[in-house]
């Protein structure tokens, strides 16, 4: 029977864990023809979490996680959110709030930029992805860039541009680069000199043959096929072949785009994770040496835990002279880039501060996919590992696209977490599920159904364990994706003709949040409210008898009615 012997245990374990699950992409949405949450039809997240034990829903994007109202929210502020138990502006809010205030052309990293291009009579590069979503750039951020470069009256501006196709539509990079084309119109200095799929400009997994690519025709030392005349006529011919915006094969124009000695370069995506890679053969001398990288900590601090990269990178055909590299972010403390235009906020009490104050060992458990959502962002923004704290990932399957594995690890993060709980060591722990959203970017529902069939066996399977030690688990998401892969004109799930159109992207629906503990199992008493992705980490600490320190202005959504 399926419910049999759900909670029919002993346990003489000293530690009883607190296991919070984070289902990345997994979304509460009406039925629809794009909801593979619903179309999957998880037994045990119906029959036994949603049914038997409190849960809510939690708003999980717009100012709720520090971002402008109606942005979808992202692994990355998801999972900042939840970790830090507060509301934190997001570098997107930071960097709009500077436009805004017309304070951007005050930047001191864009002026060192603007000054360098000028002194060497060099030209300026805008590198960075053009869509009509904002999870790793924003397309008002550019064009708050071009107008800052015009009034600086640099002789050249050269813009090289990511097609998105993931959170965006797969097809949607032509419509923005008319619009992009549009606006550069009045300034004959600003050209757009080339374009790339995020697939090849935006690698993050040491693919290096992908970065390869994009550096030599930033470069101009790839083979002339490369050159084309008209970027919109080169997106419509790749479309007609089937290469969608985050496959298009990199290429460049004509003319005198290319990135020379003496140049200056403003990488402007704010999330660092998939533009950081791309960075490093411009600003790291012994590129061609390093072996290995750990990418979610600097290479300096020793961490072994952390997510390595092994194997070559690439030979360099050409190597830049005095060029000034500004990000917008901080991609990664090691890249010796020469500026940082929004350096990160130094946030402090994460919950994995709080617990390693307390002396509890705690688990922080991902496939690499996610490595940094459960370390850099969940820990505050932090590189280093605190006290106490482990972190163990899981590699990723090495595929194109995870449709063509909708399974990815799950199996073996449950089998690490059973492996880590058998110690007897760990009071907390934190585990990233990244089935359902990266499947679902793929826009395959037949596969995002299965991928959310793995899950469904993967949390019941963690429940197994957790039960049998004793302890807690919690189950929530970080964003939507899986439960809307169809999007209509009218945005209605119910009264519409509309056939629907593939849908990539993240969502604004909110995520659901479940406590699963022996005593709570079918008890009336106790109640869960609605509430933000900032209130788990004050609920898990009043779940723990622990004081919520008061930079945590998140609430505790646990109710126990006496």
């Amino acid at each position: 029977m399926f419910l049999d012997n759900l909670l029919s245990f002993s346990s003489e374990k000293k530690i009883k864990p607190v296991v919070l699950v984070v289902c990345d992409g997994w979304g509460v949405a009406p039925d629809s023809e794009g909801n593979a949450i619903v179309k999957a039809k998880p037994r045990f997240f119906n029959e036994v979490m949603m049914s038997k034990f409190p849960n809510s829903i939690l708003i999980a994007s717009g100012e709720s996680v520090g971002l402008p109202a109606n942005v979808v929210g992202t692994s990355e502020v998801g999972h900042l959110t939840i970790g830090v138990g507060r509301v934190i502006d997001e570098s997107l809010v930071r960097i709009n709030r500077s436009i805004d205030d017309n304070k951007l052309s005050q930047n001191e990293a864009f002026v060192k930029a603007s000054a360098h291009a000028l002194s060497t009579g060099g030209k300026l590069h805008l590198i960075g992805m053009v869509s009509s979503g904002s999870v790793h750039s924003s397309i008002k951020h550019l064009y708050a860039l071009i107008d800052f470069a015009v009034s600086q009256h640099i002789p050249k501006v050269v813009l090289h541009l990511f097609t998105d196709g993931r959170d965006a539509p797969p097809t949607n990079g032509k419509s923005v680069l008319e619009a992009v084309r549009e606006r550069i119109a009045p300034y004959p200095s600003v050209v757009i000199g080339s374009i790339s799929g995020r697939y090849f400009g935006m690698d993050r997994d040491a693919r290096w043959e992908r970065t390869q690519k994009v550096y030599e025709v930033l470069l101009g030392v790839e083979t002339p096929s490369t050159i084309i005349k008209n970027v919109v006529d080169y997106i419509s011919e790749c479309y007609k072949t089937g290469q969608t915006d985050e496959f298009i094969t990199p290429v460049r124009a004509e003319g005198d785009v290319t990135i020379s000695d003496n140049d200056s370069i403003i990488f402007f995506n704010f999330r660092a994770d998939r533009a950081r890679q791309l960075v490093m053969p411009f600003v790291l001398r012994d590129f061609e040496s390093i072996n290995s990288i750990e990418w979610g900590f600097d290479i300096d601090q020793g961490n072994t835990n952390a997510r390595k990269s092994s194997g070559p990178t690439f030979q360099r055909k050409k190597i830049l002279n005095n060029i000034c590299v500004v990000t917008m972010t901080e991609y990664q403390s090691i890249l010796t880039v020469s500026a940082v235009a929004f350096p990160p906020e130094n946030i402090s009490h994460s919950l994995t501060e709080v617990f390693s104050s307390l002396g509890y060992h705690q688990l922080h458990l991902a496939e690499s996919e996610k490595e940094r959502m459960v370390s850099f962002y969940f820990d505050g923004l932090k590189n280093k590992l605190v006290e106490k704290e482990d972190l163990k990932i899981v590699a990723s399957p090495k595929v194109a696209t995870y449709d063509l594995r909708p399974e990815m690890s799950a199996k073996k993060i449950v089998s690490e977490l059973k492996r880590a709980l058998g110690k007897d060591l760990y009071s907390f722990v934190i585990i990233n599920f990244a089935n359902a959203d990266m499947v679902a970017h793929t826009g395959n529902l037949k596969a995002t159904i299965s991928a959310i069939k793995t899950l469904d066996n993967a949390l019941k399977d963690v429940w197994e364990v957790v039960r049998k030690s004793g302890g807690t688990m919690l189950m929530t998401a970080d964003h939507g994706n899986a439960e809307e892969l169809i999007s209509y004109r009218a945005r209605s799930y119910y009264f519409t003709s509309d056939s629907g159109e593939v849908n990539t992207e993240h969502s604004n629906n909110p995520v659901p949040f479940v406590i699963m503990k022996e005593e709570f199992f079918d008890n009336p008493k106790v109640k869960l409210d609605n509430g933000m992705l900032s209130d788990v980490a004050p609920t898990v600490l009043s779940l723990m008898g622990i004081k919520v320190p008061e930079q945590m202005t998140g609430k505790n959504l646990l109710k126990i009615i006496n």
